[in-house]
């Protein structure tokens, strides 16, 4: 599941509100009524994931605000940024990040030099290895090759 729920109430141009506002409670009540949307269905959660929105750190956002983590915890979801990734990232010998959020599709953290469109690249990663791929198939036209870009400043090339 993506945690929007905070969208649904909070301008991504609106100002730092902090974890208090009260309209984070109507959100809350928006994300349980997402839950159980589904489960009408027959299609439950154990895990979500969520960003800050466009609000970068401002609050409340998806990811940093603990209300969210918890009704979700409630429900018996984990939210991945809070419950998950910090463990997978411990546990990993190396990571590379693969991401397109802010363009197109980037890479950095890499223990290797190599370029993502290499198979020998992900060949020469060492065991044990966490690939983080973040993307969103939907924002690209089908019908276009795919571009690549490195953060050159955090990933050897």
């Amino acid at each position: 599941m993506h945690l929007n729920a905070t969208e649904r109430y909070f301008s991504n141009h609106a100002p730092d509100f902090g974890d208090n506002h009260p309209d984070i409670q109507k959100a809350i009540a928006y994300l349980h009524q997402q839950i159980d949307a589904y489960a009408q269905y027959g299609v439950s959660f154990q895990v979500a994931t969520a960003h800050g929105y466009g609000r970068g750190k401002k609050r409340p956002n998806n990811r940093d605000t603990k209300v969210f983590s918890d009704a979700l915890r409630s429900r018996g979801i984990m939210l991945f940024e809070a419950d998950i990734r910090d463990r997978l990232y411990d546990k990993a010998n190396d990571t590379i990040i693969v991401s397109d959020v802010g363009g197109v599709v980037c890479g950095w953290d890499s223990p290797r030099p190599g370029l993502l469109d290499e198979t020998d690249f992900y060949r020469s990663l060492p065991k044990g290895s966490l690939i983080h791929i973040l993307s969103h198939p939907g924002n690209y036209n089908v019908n276009r090759p795919l571009t690549f870009g490195l953060r050159v400043n955090k990933i050897n090339v």
